[in-house]
């Protein structure tokens, strides 16, 4: 979803938000809170592009939160510091963040360090704990008419859901959160979490539009560091049970070099890796994969679960996934 951070880097460009961020923090020095506000959407903004900025900034922004003993805000920079280390690819205690959000006074007063947990939840393979905190979003969001929030809990929900094999409710929440984002004024198509419905068509066999839609994610993410990289590594794989062995690996290289630059501390233990290294395989290139393997091996634990995608979409006797849940299907009727 478009946030004031999506905005600021669609328009200004990466350097250009940056500097007039930086700026508007210099000015505020006076100001704590208004100082600190800035700080996280200039995190938000360093997250599309910048992951080490992020997380400098960060750190700054959680030393002066301390200071100000204020614990609604201390915790939200902690919530979206932990997020930042999650996609750097280093340790977080997730459990012993969740245990400080429920003694904040108030936490639903800010409504930002719930989200950025949900998120570092989802992130790390936590999909129970992420989908009751999406739920909880987004049962707040439609009682409070705020389709931004909707859109993003959505949004939160879908991926979620597709991580952990519920690919009906998934493509629930994918497409109402599509028609929120056309709603508010902004195509979907540009933004990253686009290309996962391609993702989804290429999961059900659906090739024709997934290739439509991963084309199309990949030409309208350029502007977005991030996005696009999401947009890429989803390509891909459609790409990949498609039998395009070629654009499979010109999209998962471009990936990989990608988030280097982004600044994932090992592209390696990212999920998209063994897709990479199948392709290779695949498309005879035996010396790149083996050269690519022991990454794969030794860069963590998340692409179990991009095994389990290519298991399953090569498996169509796979059971179906369960129905969404009926929040969701309330809001479609």
């Amino acid at each position: 979803m478009k946030t004031l951070a999506a905005i600021l880097l669609e328009v200004e460009g990466f350097d250009a938000a940056t500097a007039l961020l930086q700026r508007s923090a210099a000015r505020l020095r006076a100001t704590p809170s208004a100082r600190l506000s800035v700080l996280v959407t200039l995190i938000s903004v360093q997250l599309f592009a910048d992951l080490g900025a992020a997380l400098g900034t960060a750190e700054q922004a959680m030393a002066e939160a301390s200071a100000s003993a204020d614990s609604r805000a201390i915790i939200e920079v902690e919530a979206l510091t932990a997020a930042v280390r999650v996609l750097r690819g280093e340790p977080v205690d997730i459990h012993a963040l969740q245990g400080r959000l429920q003694v904040v006074d108030d936490p639903g007063a800010n409504r930002r360090a719930p989200v950025y947990l949900a998120q570092a939840l989802a992130w790390t393979g936590h999909s129970a704990a992420a989908i009751a905190a999406e739920t909880d979003e987004l049962h707040r969001a439609v009682a409070a008419g705020h389709l931004l929030a909707e859109a993003n809990a959505c949004q939160g929900l879908a991926d979620v859901y597709r991580l952990s094999g519920q690919w009906d409710a998934a493509e629930t929440a994918y497409y109402r959160w599509a028609d929120l984002t056309s709603l508010m004024g902004t195509s979907p198509t540009t933004i990253g979490a686009y290309a996962d419905l391609g993702w989804m068509h290429a999961a059900r066999g659906r090739f024709d539009d997934a290739v439509e839609v991963a084309t199309v994610s990949v030409e309208n993410t350029k502007a977005t560091p991030v996005w696009h990289l999401h947009a890429l590594v989803r390509a891909g794989f459609v790409a990949l049970v498609h039998g395009d062995l070629e654009r499979a690996v010109d999209r998962l290289l471009a990936a990989r070099d990608l988030a280097c630059g982004i600044g994932f501390l090992d592209p390696g233990a990212l999920g998209f890796h063994d897709d990479l290294v199948e392709a290779l395989l695949a498309s005879g290139r035996l010396a790149d994969a083996a050269e690519d393997t022991p990454e794969l091996y030794y860069g963590g634990g998340t692409n179990r679960r991009s095994c389990y995608r290519v298991r399953t979409v090569s498996n169509p006797s796979a059971p179906s996934a369960p129905d969404a849940p009926d929040l969701l299907r309330a809001i479609l009727t």
